[in-house]
């Protein structure tokens, strides 16, 4: 064993045994257990499962009342929603007015003793109910374990409130106790009944309205938590400023309230997008008055209570309102805040929050600072594209060998068990040339072969495989792991069930996620990281980083499969978040990969606005302005939103590491070169690498437009934005006018003639330390300093 191969294991035991530590109190897991959003089925129009898992949401929860939701769940539509959920790994919850239809007013002709005496001393079916009544009682219990049945929550928490903002019963012996009290004893009575059918039901009593106030004659028994909703807060201002005794729906009520109630199960039901209630619940809906400072401080006030469970209404944001307003961005501005929201949050200079860890970060290799661009390129034959020609990577390709590894499988029932052989990708070794994509810093998504990343680098390019940490492919071995010899990695649901991935709205079949906690998948993943670094590659792409799943697997008693043979699931953290788990396995790697050079990278994809931002030399901006998933350009993806994306990440920019932009350029759109140049510009004059493949587009060129380093900040007049940096100028008019403008340079600008790279040919002099460029809208340019000047 040579003396690098001994350090790297030893350094790899080194992090398996520091994975057994206590988590270093620095590391601050996400606030928030509960990410949520109430809607009715009609909301269901947009799709929000999609947008909820993209935003880091955990939960959807349907209103308003139980017929309503039931009629939706019973139909095509509802099964379609819950089935989507299920793949996508979204809890599903019904937050319902149900009281009308616990007790139905129609029982009062019959049985008015049930129902409540009102103020006047006149019994009256209009709100609630009798708490007193027994035999109110009765018929309420049974029709909530009705509706239970048919609306049960994938996380045991119901939520059976009381009619809307309707005053509770005066009689006389109910008139001892405010309608808090008397929605906790019915709640008492409720939970108890619950926990007959589903052991694990947890109850809300809601704090809202004329409940606010916390009960003061009756304490809650196990099982029944705190929901908070200050409807009548302001949302102008931050909810902790919001303290004095004139307020309305203080926040002193959210403090009292969690006096009575266990504050690790209290949750918060709040409507910063609840467009709805800003509409006056009337439709066509008005615009979110939206404040994100507004969230981030609410955020960091329920954090610091001790709040876990948050939610939001978001009625009426449907596909109506995206055809009124355009994308509804604030769904994704609230997952994220609530997502990276910590124990105790950070700030940058700004005052917006960031993702800053307190540890400063190393830079990343100078190569990376001084990249304008990477690429990928496609290298081995697929099924649908059988035809593909490869002039990069020539004759390489990919197949699946019989290994002597060998599997049980059951074919049937009735004949038994049979051997089967596994299979291993084994990559083809062909020839690299990199003579169209010459000029370019990196290329990723190369073929995991040693003989490839020699002969990349033979030609001077910097190369990094494609890995991934999320799953596992079950009929073959993936990334050195056969699921069959190790079936102890796989991540259980909290049913003990395996998980498929969530990808593009399917499970993938034989595709199931992994556990990052798990000692086994670690150390066989660091085993196969090790690999590709002896091999030389200069790096990892690493994909799919973002929060994980919570694995319950370790809880599992046994597991059944006639597949395998028993086994055990063990967390190196029993007690941490898999978020916390994955954060420490992919230091892991970072560590790893650098100890083959301080020039060797990883990238993430994407990490950005995660906790998992700082392992990262540079982390991946997917589908920038341009995608396979949309036509033209991105309105969500305009140049004010690149700016704010490049202002919330400066913290990261400014220690060295970068955002690398990728966009998927379409080939066939007549714009395309004008496509290539516009997102080139975008990214490069805010400091992001662009990342894309130019091959027929018109834009090769730029793969060797090397910018060198900026002499200015950001420059910006009448819609047009420009920087000049050490090798040439980029300009950008996002106006809907061609525009001329005569440019100042810096004075450390020494050059005298800039070449037009879009148009190959035009020179233009530098005048006085002057130059006047004509842009057309909305397309940008890149000037570069000419070899005669």
């Amino acid at each position: 064993m040579n003396r690098k191969t001994l350090y790297v294991v030893l350094l790899m035991m080194m992090v398996v045994q520091a994975w057994a530590a206590e988590p270093a109190k620095t590391d601050k897991p996400c606030a928030f257990q509960t990410r949520g959003v109430v809607l009715t089925p009609s909301d269901l129009s947009l799709d929000w499962p999609e947008r909820a898992v993209k935003a880091g949401l955990t939960t959807i929860a349907l209103h308003p009342f139980p017929g309503v939701v039931g009629k939706f769940i019973e139909s095509p539509d509802g099964q379609t929603f819950l089935a989507k959920c299920a793949r996508l790994g979204l809890n599903v919850e019904y937050e319902l007015h149900a009281m009308g239809e616990l007790l139905p007013r129609s029982f009062f002709a019959k049985e008015p003793e049930c129902f409540r005496i009102n103020d006047k001393g006149v019994r009256t079916p209009e709100g609630n109910l009798c708490v007193h009544s027994a035999r109110a009682l009765e018929i309420v219990s049974s029709n909530a374990v009705k509706i239970a049945r048919q609306l049960k929550p994938t996380t045991g928490r119901y939520f059976f409130w009381g009619d809307d903002g309707k005053p509770w019963c005066r009689c006389q012996q109910c008139r001892e106790y405010s309608d808090s009290d008397q929605a906790l004893l019915l709640e008492n009575h409720l939970v108890r009944e619950l926990r007959r059918v589903d052991p694990r039901a947890q109850l809300a009593h809601l704090a809202y309205h004329n409940t606010i106030k916390p009960p003061t004659h009756v304490k809650p028994e196990p099982g029944v938590f705190l929901e908070f909703a200050p409807i009548y807060r302001r949302y102008d201002m931050p909810y902790v400023q919001q303290n004095k005794a004139n307020d309305k729906d203080s926040c002193q009520a959210l403090v009292e309230n969690l006096k009575v109630f266990p504050v690790e199960t209290a949750q918060v039901l709040e409507y910063w997008l609840d467009a709805s209630k800003f509409s006056k619940w009337k439709r066509p809906s008005v615009k979110l008055p939206w404040r994100r400072d507004v969230l981030i401080a609410d955020a960091e006030y329920y954090a610091r209570l001790g709040v876990r469970h948050v939610t939001t209404f978001a009625v009426y944001v449907d596909a109506d309102y995206i055809k009124l307003y355009g994308d509804a961005f604030e769904i994704q501005e609230y997952g994220d805040v609530l997502r990276n929201q910590r124990t105790s949050v950070l700030q940058g200079s700004s005052g917006v929050q960031t993702n800053e860890p307190e540890q400063k970060l190393t830079p990343a290799p100078e190569w990376i600072q001084k990249a304008d661009m990477f690429t990928s390129a496609g290298w081995y034959v697929t099924a649908d594209k059988p035809n593909t020609t490869n002039s990069i990577w020539k004759g390489y390709d990919i197949e699946l060998k019989d290994v002597s590894v060998e599997r049980i499988v059951r074919l049937a029932s009735a004949n038994g068990l049979k051997k089967k052989h596994e299979q291993v990708p084994a990559v083809i070794d062909g020839t690299f040339d990199g003579t169209e994509i010459k000029g370019v810093s990196l290329i990723s998504h190369v073929p995991v072969s040693q003989m490839a990343f020699k002969q990349a680098h033979e030609q001077g390019f910097r190369v990094i495989p494609y890995v991934h940490f999320t799953d596992i492919h079950s009929f073959y071995s993936d990334q050195d792991i056969f699921l069959f010899q190790h079936p102890e990695v796989l991540l259980k649901d909290a049913d003990g069930k395996w998980v498929h991935i969530p990808m593009d709205g399917t499970d993938r079949v034989y595709r199931l996620l992994i556990c990052a906690n798990n000692p086994t998948y670690c150390e066989l993943s660091l085993a196969y990281v090790k690999k590709i670094m002896e091999w030389g590659a200069d790096g990892l792409f690493i994909d799919n980083v973002g929060s994980r799943r919570e694995c319950f697997a370790h809880k599992s008693k046994k597991t059944v499969n006639p597949e395998f043979g028993p086994y055990v699931h063990e967390h190196l953290y029993p007690e941490g978040t898999h978020n916390y788990a994955f954060g420490r396995f992919l230091e892991s790697v970072r560590t790893m990969v650098k100890s083959y050079g301080d020039d060797k990278i990883v990238l993430l994809n994407s990490g950005i606005g995660t906790e998992f931002q700082k392992y990262g030399d540079c982390c991946m901006w997917e589908s920038f302005i341009y995608s396979w998933a949309w036509e033209g350009r991105r309105p969500a993806h305009s140049w004010t939103k690149i700016k704010e994306k490049a202002k919330s990440n400066e913290w990261y920019l400014k220690t060295g590491r970068r955002v690398t932009a990728l966009s998927t350029l379409n080939r066939s759109r007549p714009e395309v070169k004008d496509d290539a140049y516009w997102a080139f510009c975008a990214a490069r004059l805010v400091d992001f690498v662009w990342w894309s493949a130019l091959k027929d587009t018109g834009a090769e060129q730029l793969y060797r437009a090397h910018m060198g380093k900026g002499l200015e900040p950001l420059q910006e007049t009448d819609q047009v934005a420009y920087r000049t940096f050490e090798n040439g100028v980029l300009v950008l008019n996002d106006s809907t006018q061609d525009m001329t403008k005569e440019i100042s340079l810096p004075t450390g600008f020494k050059h005298k003639q800039l070449l037009d790279l879009y148009d190959g040919k035009r020179l233009m002099n530098v005048v006085e330390g002057k130059i006047t460029v004509t842009v057309p809208k909305q397309t940008a340019r890149v000037y570069l300093v000419s070899q005669n000047g």
